[in-house]
């Protein structure tokens, strides 16, 4: 199985969070900044998408390439500095959801919280940033969407 991820990253977080998910999925996963995303993603079976929200708004990079992402499976990832049990996370989820092509299958979605005072604040070398959910994401899915048959 062919994984792919894929991340747009403005001060460093969403990056960390796609280099901590790389790290757990086979050798051969390819990783790319949105900014190289190839023209067609046919040879993949999984893309996972690292996207960031900033006052309840997707990234540009990331609302233009969310549109063309026509893989078979597609998980996505981000950071928000809203409250992770609010309202505000579904609905930011499920706009990105939705500019994804029809047809493509998203195999799960996870949300890393950053303080507001931080979102804006590029990534320190000794900030604390705990990348463990993610890579159990990562992994979880992965294994999922391998030995699932309707996947």
């Amino acid at each position: 199985m062919k994984a792919l991820v894929l991340y747009s990253s403005q001060t460093g977080r969403v990056k960390k969070l796609a280099e901590a998910i790389r790290s757990v999925l086979p050798a051969n996963t390819d990783f790319l900044p949105m900014e190289q995303a190839p023209e067609n993603f046919d040879d993949y079976d999984i893309v996972f998408a690292g996207v960031w929200f900033l006052n309840l708004k997707l990234d540009s990079i990331s609302q233009a390439v969310l549109p063309r992402l026509k893989a078979g499976k597609v998980a996505l990832f981000a950071i928000m500095h809203r409250d992770l049990f609010s309202d505000d996370i579904s609905k930011n989820l499920r706009s990105a959801v939705e500019l994804l092509p029809a047809g493509v299958w998203v195999a799960g979605t996870h949300v890393d919280y950053v303080a507001e005072s931080m979102a804006k604040t590029p990534l320190g070398d000794n900030e604390l940033f705990n990348v463990e959910s993610v890579k159990d994401f990562a992994e979880n899915t992965y294994y999922r969407t391998q030995t699932d048959k309707v996947a």
